[in-house]
């Protein structure tokens, strides 16, 4: 091979050699813009492995792939997971915040709603009772509202105010009803009820006057007509009517006082009583007497007292009479009550007698108690002496150990209750011992040390057997256990023996153990015959220890954060009698680190992806303006970028308005048409919510313009005359309603 093939060859491999490495870093390259620009190829934001494994994707790896609705898993909040807030079932209303949770196979679980009574929602009447406000419904009140728990609707307490009609006053009047006599009659007025949310009221529209039954005579001596001839008057009296014509010499009388018809007057004679006697008037036979007792009243002079008077004959009254001193003296007030066991007393006041009307009455003027001491050998019961019993007792006595004594007592001569009377003596029974006068059963009366059985030492116990000896055998007390040793001669020896329950007679007899999770090991025979051992917890040894995995991926907090985690393994550790055996029972990632991600191009990262940012400031522009009735016209919407897919709403007014129409942003924006068919200048708004918080009051979101509806925009005959809304066509151009065409 000459120079020149050699050079041509070595040239071939050079540019092969460039080629090659030009395409291993076009290829890194474009792998690192991949990485970053999520809008070609993949879309889940997984960066290259270079960990040198090859496991695919899984649930739990940081990634939203095929499949999953979520990560991480079993995480509340989820911010993949969003759900509605709010639901009606009947009139309440149902809520819960706007992110559900991912369940542990990466599936969002919408969150249960919490349902309420809210008012305005749902149909719900009310939330709380202060929303039932009272009201009327026509002459209906509805008052004391309660909001219903279940319905959220309002129910009340109904009166009806249709209560119309006559009620009575307090007002009365008397009118005549003939010439001697007076009727009585009662005021009433008409009420016409209203009903207001506080109460009924009423308002009174007319009255009347009604008899109510009553009828009286005038006075006596009133004048109830005239005559023609000498005596001109009439009068009453009573129901009788006197003509003093035809009467003329009757006398007219009105309580004791006698008138007459005299030269046509009516003059008076006075009739005057006399003793207990009173007066009587009589219109033919004139005065005269009658006898009243009720004019013998009773009287006192000095402490005699008289009484029950009579009118005699003679009008002289005659009476019954006492000396109320005859009365002055000791009363008892109580009966014998006794003061302790020997002495009884009774309470006594004095009564100073006077003498009243109403009869003899008395004051206290002293009080004392009367007392006797009861006679020896006696006491006091129920304020009686008797000799029936005894006054009092000693307290009981032990005599010995099975049997006790009560002494019995009287009244002595000095009134105390300490006079000797005789003792009761008696046995303790069966199973007892007499203890300070007691028979208890918790004690014994004799004792002896035993040996029970060979391992054990105890102390036999006797009671009374009911007959005053102390022979009844009771219990065994303070055993002594021997173990580990035996009982000889009732007492313990200090020899062990695993026949009376010795743990151990040497150190081999001492084993591993396990109690619980304790383990016992090294065991040596010690005093006492029992082992002793070394000792460890091996639950002491459970806990999370870190292993040498580690990984790396979002975190789970904050999607925009690249967290590293490292693997711990939980250890469970039991017990055998050779070693604490420990076993992994549950596995954990817990963070070291976290690093924010990094977005290149002017994208920014939104829940662990890198994007475009909506910019910009909302414009609309028209085709025209103005425009025909009922006739379409195109609205551009226009100075956004990075906006695609939101939706930009035409609105009626402004951005709170009726909503007229929407499109989805592309790259240049978007368009819609739009008809209205009202004549004049309408404003409209286009809004769009950039930054996704649920409103359009941030700047840039919104803008307002004016569109002029004219028939002056309509083109073509036909077209105008199709409007009712136009006036019409007239030469060139179409009329508005109420223009006139003045062409000639």
């Amino acid at each position: 091979m000459n120079i020149k093939n050699k050079r041509m060859i070595i040239l071939v491999l050079l540019a092969v050699l460039i080629i090659a490495l030009f395409f291993i870093f076009f290829t890194q390259t474009s792998h690192a813009i991949d990485c970053c620009d999520d809008t070609t190829g993949d879309t889940t934001g997984r960066p290259d492995d270079t960990t040198g494994t090859t496991g695919g994707a899984y649930c739990g790896d940081g990634y939203v792939d095929y499949g999953e609705q979520c990560e991480y898993p079993n995480t509340n909040n989820n911010a993949y997971c969003s759900q509605t807030t709010s639901t009606c079932l009947g009139n309440k209303t149902g809520t819960r915040d706007d992110k559900s949770n991912c369940d542990s196979s990466c599936q969002c679980v919408p969150d249960s709603f919490s349902y309420s009574c809210i008012k305005n929602s749902c149909g719900a009447e009310c939330s709380i009772n202060s929303d039932c406000s009272n009201k009327c419904i026509g002459n209906v009140r509805y008052y004391n509202g309660q909001c219903g728990s279940t319905s959220c609707a309002c129910s009340y307490t109904t009166e009806n105010c249709n209560n119309d009609g006559w009620y009575n006053t307090t007002q009365k009047q008397w009118i005549e009803l003939d010439v001697c006599r007076e009727k009585e009659q009662l005021n009433q007025t008409y009420r016409d009820y209203s009903c207001t949310p506080s109460g009924c009221i009423f308002s009174i529209t007319n009255w009347k006057w009604v008899d109510t039954g009553n009828i009286r005579n005038k006075p006596d001596g009133t004048v109830c007509g005239s005559n023609t001839t000498s005596c001109l008057n009439d009068y009453c009296l009573g129901l009788i009517h006197y003509d003093w014509i035809y009467n003329a010499c009757n006398k007219l009388c009105s309580g004791g006082v006698c008138g007459s018809c005299n030269t046509c007057t009516l003059t008076t004679d006075t009739c005057n009583p006399s003793g207990c006697c009173d007066a009587t008037c009589d219109s033919s036979l004139g005065c005269g007497l009658i006898q009243n007792n009720n004019n013998c009243p009773n009287y006192c002079s000095g402490s005699k007292r008289y009484f029950s008077g009579s009118c005699g004959i003679s009008c002289n009254c005659s009476y019954s009479s006492e000396d109320c001193n005859n009365y002055d003296g000791w009363v008892n007030i109580t009966d014998w009550i006794c003061n302790g066991n020997c002495q009884r007393y009774k309470t006594q006041e004095y009564r100073d007698y006077f003498c009243s009307i109403d009869g003899c009455k008395f004051i206290v003027n002293d009080t004392r108690n009367v007392i006797e001491n009861a006679p020896v050998g006696k006491h006091c019961v129920d304020g009686s002496f008797t000799s029936l019993g005894y006054c009092g007792s000693s307290s009981s006595y032990c005599s010995n150990s099975c049997s006790y004594k009560i002494d019995r007592y009287e009244c002595s001569v000095f009134g105390s209750c300490n006079q000797f009377d005789f003792s009761d003596t008696a046995n303790c029974p069966q199973n007892t011992v007499c203890s300070f006068g007691n028979c208890m059963s918790d004690l014994s009366c004799n004792s002896q040390n035993v040996c029970k059985d060979v391992c054990t030492s105890t102390t036999e116990l006797f009671r009374c057997n009911g007959a005053g000896s102390c022979n009844s055998f009771w219990k065994y007390t303070d055993e002594l256990v021997c173990n580990p040793y035996k009982c000889i001669s009732n007492a313990c020896s200090i020899a062990c023996s695993k026949l009376c329950g010795a743990e151990c007679e040497k150190d081999s007899d001492c084993k591993n153990y396990c109690l619980n999770d304790v383990r016992y090991y090294s065991g040596d025979c010690g005093s006492g015959c029992s082992c002793n051992y070394k000792t460890e917890n091996c639950n002491a040894q459970d806990g999370w220890y870190n292993t040498t995995q580690k990984r790396t991926g979002p975190c789970s907090d904050n999607a925009c954060q690249t967290c590293e985690e490292i693997k711990q393994e939980y250890k469970d550790c039991s017990c055998t009698p050779s070693k604490c055996q420990c076993k992994v029972t549950a596995t954990r990632w817990i963070e070291k680190s976290r690093k924010d991600v990094v977005c290149t191009g002017g994208k920014v990262c939104q829940e662990g992806k890198c994007v475009y940012v909506c910019e910009g400031d909302v414009d609309m522009t028209f085709e025209r303006d103005p425009f025909c009735p009922n006739t379409n016209f195109k609205v551009k919407f226009s100075g956004l970028s990075h906006c695609s897919p939101r939706k930009v709403y035409l609105k009626e007014n402004d951005c709170n308005g009726k909503i007229l129409g929407s499109c989805t942003l592309g790259s240049k924006g978007c368009t819609l048409y739009l008809k209205m068919s009202e004549l004049g200048n309408h404003p409209i708004a286009a809004c769009i919510d950039k930054n996704s918080d649920g409103d359009f009051n941030d700047s840039g979101e919104q803008k307002i313009s004016n569109v002029l509806i004219n028939c002056h925009a309509c083109t073509g005959r036909t077209k105008c005359n199709s409007l009712p809304i136009c006036g019409g066509w007239c030469e060139s151009r179409c009329l508005n309603q109420g223009e006139i065409c003045e062409a000639s």
